[in-house]
């Protein structure tokens, strides 16, 4: 799941900054002219929370030197509603690149705006809790396998299986191991594992003998081994 919200905000991120690096792109000295809008259609999309309508406008233009364009894009519904098949569109492209274009209306570029930093918006919330839940993870991956490999080994006894109700993968809420061990010094401390999968789970039963590695340095931080 964090890995999904890291990707999603990357992209959204990604997204945003190529939105504004366009804006200032056209902000800068662009080439005006006038196109011909040879489509228009709407689409409706429908979700759980009602349905949301996207505009669509095709059109050609003539660059300076001639060479003709044919491009479509997605518009406001004011830009929408004030175009019609056949007639005129303004039309805004960079001097150097005519491929690089939109429609060119004060509306557009406000959309294209908020779009921008709608993107980034949500590539910031999305991005940053995905990132920040992922490295930890795998610091924690990382730590239970330094712990196995360089941990104070001792026999821990299962104390049942714990269910995380606020969480689930594949429609299954995620169960933990819960167990008790004594270190070096007698001290009993009580801890529990990564999430299990049905087939560890089935492994399992409250009072098993279960091999634990405890960490030298921090008695209370420990790691088990599911596998049996």
């Amino acid at each position: 799941m964090a890995g999904i919200f890291a990707a999603m905000g990357t992209l959204f991120l990604v997204l945003g900054t190529h939105t504004f690096y366009r804006n200032c792109q056209f902000a800068g000295p662009v080439e005006r002219t006038i196109g011909v809008v040879t489509g228009r259609n709407i689409t409706i999309s429908h979700g759980r929370h009602g349905s949301s309508t996207t505009y669509h406008l095709a059109y050609r233009f003539f660059d300076v030197v001639g060479t003709g364009y044919v491009c479509s894009t997605t518009v406001t519904s004011q830009t929408y509603y004030n175009l019609n098949e056949g007639g005129q569109v303004p039309v805004k492209y960079l001097p150097h690149y005519a491929a690089i274009n939109r429609v060119d209306r004060p509306v557009e570029d406000r959309s294209h705006e908020t779009t921008a930093w709608v993107f980034m918006g949500i590539g910031g919330l999305f991005g940053g809790f995905g990132w920040y839940s992922f490295i930890r993870l795998e610091k924690l991956i990382f730590y239970r396998r330094w712990l196995r490999k360089n941990g104070v080994r001792c026999a821990g006894t299962v104390d049942g299986v714990e269910v995380d109700t606020s969480l689930s993968v594949n429609h299954r809420n995620v169960r933990y191991l819960t167990y008790s061990y004594t270190d070096s010094t007698g001290r009993k401390h009580q801890d529990s594992s990564q999430g299990l999968s049905i087939k560890q789970e089935e492994l399992w039963e409250t009072g098993d003998s279960i091999d634990v590695y405890y960490d030298p340095r921090n008695y209370s931080a420990s790691a088990v081994g599911l596998d049996r």
